[in-house]
């Protein structure tokens, strides 16, 4: 019975948290900046693969903005970070690869790789969850050196937001 409840708990959670995401979209005005670049890199009118990296505290506005065809992220095992993973499978269609520096780090690596290798781009928080805030740790490095696929550095701001 504990575990059905928790089921449900989780879900209303997702459910809440995605109420959430879509009314501060309403709010967002967006502005994408070199976007035309990317475009050159089409192959036979096929868009490749692309490492999308922001740093963490960017993921809401990042996900939020996200406009690539086939996306998958990289997300925690942590209470938050599953709750995000079944909120961008099921409402936004991001992809979810489970994995942290912690726990199941290699899967990780080698999940992405095959996303990767599939065609699909991936979306990593460069600077983990655990910080330290705003310096980025190897692993995006890693995936383009054994992928091939270019990084792309995403930021999201708010010129007037509540601090």
């Amino acid at each position: 019975m504990k575990k059905r409840w928790r089921f449900y708990a989780d879900r209303l959670f997702s459910w809440l948290l995605y109420f959430f995401m879509f009314t501060l979209n309403l709010t967002y005005r967006r502005r994408e900046l070199h976007k035309e670049r990317l475009h050159k890199t089409e192959v036979s009118g096929k868009m490749p693969a692309f490492i999308y990296v922001f740093w963490h505290e960017t993921t809401i506005p990042y996900v939020l903005t996200q406009s690539s065809p086939r996306l998958a992220g990289l997300y925690a095992y942590s209470f938050l970070g599953k709750q995000i993973g079944y909120l961008c499978d099921r409402l936004l269609k991001i992809e979810p690869v489970w994995g942290s520096q912690k726990k199941g780090g290699k899967a990780a690596r080698e999940g992405l790789l095959l996303k990767l290798k599939e065609g699909c781009s991936v979306a990593l928080g460069i600077d983990g969850s655990k910080g330290p805030r705003r310096k980025a740790k190897p692993g995006a490095v890693s995936l383009a050196k054994h992928s091939g696929c270019s990084i792309v550095p995403c930021y999201g701001f708010s010129d007037r937001s509540w601090r």
